[in-house]
């Protein structure tokens, strides 16, 4: 009987060490950050306490590297197989960039866009790029003065230059 209570009490004890095991390896991997790489020519201190303050289970690891190529140094990076999670570009989206990144059209954040600002940045009308704040290159015009003037509100450049001359 003794012998019964004993084994029954070492099998307890062995079930709950293997639970207790098992929960701390699942609380260690919850604890575990996804790492987001990016490379850019400014630092970005304050950016990255941003992002893993708003999400705290990113860890945001950028690369400084110096301005004039950029560009050239990601595209290599990509080709190679090597490039960074998050792309920063001032070139527009090309054919060539395009086979190495993922599209982001189809996202919600994608829509929150004015479309016009997103055109230079598609390939095959596809988004492949976003602007970064303060990077948008649109006009603005006073639909006031054309409609004073006469004029039809312009569909492109060529008809804005001619309604300007």
């Amino acid at each position: 009987m003794k012998r019964r209570v004993l084994a029954v009490i070492l099998s307890i004890a062995c079930l709950t060490s293997i639970f207790t095991g098992c929960s701390l390896k699942k609380s260690n991997e919850s604890k575990k950050k996804t790492v987001v790489t990016l490379v850019y020519n400014q630092k970005l201190n304050n950016f990255e306490k941003y992002v893993e303050s708003k999400l705290p289970d990113v860890d945001l690891q950028w690369e400084h590297m110096a301005s004039s190529p950029l560009s050239t140094t990601i595209k290599r990076r990509l080709k190679a197989g090597h490039g960074p999670d998050l792309v920063v570009s001032t070139q527009p989206a090309d054919e060539e960039s395009s086979a190495d990144v993922l599209p982001l059209d189809g996202y919600e954040f994608s829509d929150r866009y004015e479309s016009t600002m997103l055109k230079n940045l598609t390939v095959n009308e596809r988004l492949y790029y976003l602007p970064m704040p303060g990077q948008y290159n649109c006009y603005v015009i006073n639909k006031t003065l054309f409609e004073e003037a006469g004029l039809s509100l312009p569909k492109n450049n060529r008809e804005l230059v001619s309604d300007l001359e």
